[in-house]
């Protein structure tokens, strides 16, 4: 149970987005990698706390991964066609079966928090635009101007969409490369993850070099098991010149967030509009309480339904059981459990951090 004053057996996972992620952009990938592992260390120092509760783990989670400019969340956000800011965000408590959403932000520092505020402050599950921002600040979250979102980066990338007429999934995404089909990738982890090749003995060109493929964050999520109750957790800039107005799947319960203690906990990232018509989220839970799947082969089973290239999920059941699966080119993904594992990944290979 939750928040018990002593240490649980814990399995995380998140995310920083799925898609078209070009060695053409990520330049520095090991950078990638060590936000990522600075991060799921830090949800795991959360859980090993003995005082958080697996929605408090996957919460946190995703606010740091807001507050980095690398993904497509919080800081560094994509913009809209009209040149602003809309983010959205979402969580579920697996225990509870409640649930938060918050969507049109453009200044509440962290809208991961507005979601939770929305889950234990209202009766509500999905505010949007004023209404939200003046929950988040009546309840004392912190506050930025719109401009404190933006990013060089992400300036250029909406320049270059808008000179292609086109909305993009990714900071770097080429036609190209848009129109490839790639073979579905599944992590499936459980030990300790000894086996693993280090981070800490890896070069930019090693990492690259030592994947089968050959960008930058779009959603980012968690997903959490801590003493057998699951929570999940999804945030977005949305798409890179998107209309004002456009909402995507991850403030959607059942299409980019779900999470059920009798089945597992869901946070996809990718076209958040194939998301949102398959509701995939539900669907992997439906697959394991309707069918008997396992949460890999239900997460197989929905990624595989999806457009090629489109994006993946990452996925954990009440008994830690970590998946994390895509059908595109990569996944900004990490993960952690309480037997030692702590990896970090962009393309098929996984690294211990």
């Amino acid at each position: 149970m939750a928040a018990s004053g002593t240490a649980a057996s814990f399995a995380i996972a998140l995310h920083g987005g799925a898609g078209v992620i070009s060695r053409k952009c990520v330049n520095d990938p090991v950078r990638y990698l060590r936000e990522l592992g600075a991060i799921v260390a830090a949800a795991r120092d959360l859980a090993l706390s003995g005082t958080a509760t697996a929605a408090d783990v996957a919460e946190r989670a995703v606010a740091l991964l807001e507050d980095c400019e690398l993904f497509n969340a919080g800081k560094g956000a994509v913009f809209t066609h009209e040149g602003t800011h809309e983010m959205e965000a979402s969580i579920m408590d697996g225990r509870t079966g409640r649930a938060g959403c918050s969507s049109m932000l453009s200044t509440p520092r962290h809208p991961i928090s507005v979601a939770r505020l929305v889950m234990n402050k209202t009766s509500h599950v999905l505010l949007a635009g004023p209404s939200a921002e003046a929950l988040a600040a009546r309840e004392g979250l912190e506050i930025m101007k719109p401009s404190w979102f933006d990013t060089n980066a992400r300036r250029a990338q909406l320049e270059h969409a808008i000179k292609e007429c086109r909305v993009v999934q990714d900071h770097c995404t080429y036609a190209a490369e848009e129109l490839k089909s790639y073979p579905l990738h599944s992590d499936v982890l459980s030990g300790s993850g000894a086996d693993l090749p280090r981070l800490a003995e890896a070069s930019a060109e090693g990492v690259i070099a030592k994947d089968s493929y050959g960008g930058g964050g779009n959603t980012v999520g968690c997903v959490v098991m801590l003493g057998g109750d699951v929570a999940a957790a999804t945030s977005t800039g949305g798409r890179t010149n998107k209309m004002s107005g456009r909402i995507g799947d991850s403030p959607i319960i059942g299409a980019g967030t779900f999470a059920r203690n009798s089945t597992c906990a869901v946070s996809g990232t990718g076209n958040g509009e194939d998301f949102q018509r398959q509701c995939v989220a539900h669907d992997i839970s439906a697959l394991m309480e309707y069918k008997g799947l396992d949460v890999e082969s239900a997460c197989k089973t929905a990624v595989s339904k999806l457009p090629d290239n489109c994006g993946g999920v990452i996925a954990v059941d009440a008994i830690g059981h970590l998946v994390m699966v895509f059908n595109s080119k990569g996944m900004f993904r990490a993960a952690c459990n309480s037997d030692g594992l702590c990896c970090v990944g962009i393309w098929h290979q996984l690294w211990q951090y």
